[in-house]
């Protein structure tokens, strides 16, 4: 409905082309868009640093090793910072959807 209204207040005797002048409205829509869509994200400072710690432990097993699979990881995170194999696979999830994919050979 909006792009009709935008396209009823456009005319070509202006001289301007429909792109130009619609632009900063197409940026208006898209910027409320995402503010209404998008949620902010809170996460416990105690995860944070959990999170935090397990991007170092990710960063340093992929530069030590040439081959990298998902349970050599999880060992590694389980082993250096004591948590079992089930908090282990939930800490790499949450880390893949908050931080960035990590990408398994």
């Amino acid at each position: 409905m909006r792009f009709w209204m935008l396209l009823a207040g456009y005319s070509l005797a202006q001289g301007v082309m429909f792109l130009t002048y619609a632009t900063s409205f197409i940026r208006k829509a898209m910027r409320s868009f995402m503010a209404k869509v998008s949620l902010p994200m809170a996460i416990p400072t105690a995860r944070y640093r959990q999170l935090r710690q397990m991007n170092f432990l990710v960063v340093k097993f992929q530069m030590e090793k040439e081959i990298v699979s998902s349970q050599d990881l999880l060992l590694t995170i389980c082993r250096e910072m004591d948590v079992s194999e089930k908090v282990a696979r939930g800490l790499l999830r949450d880390f893949n959807t908050i931080f960035q994919e990590v990408a398994f050979r």
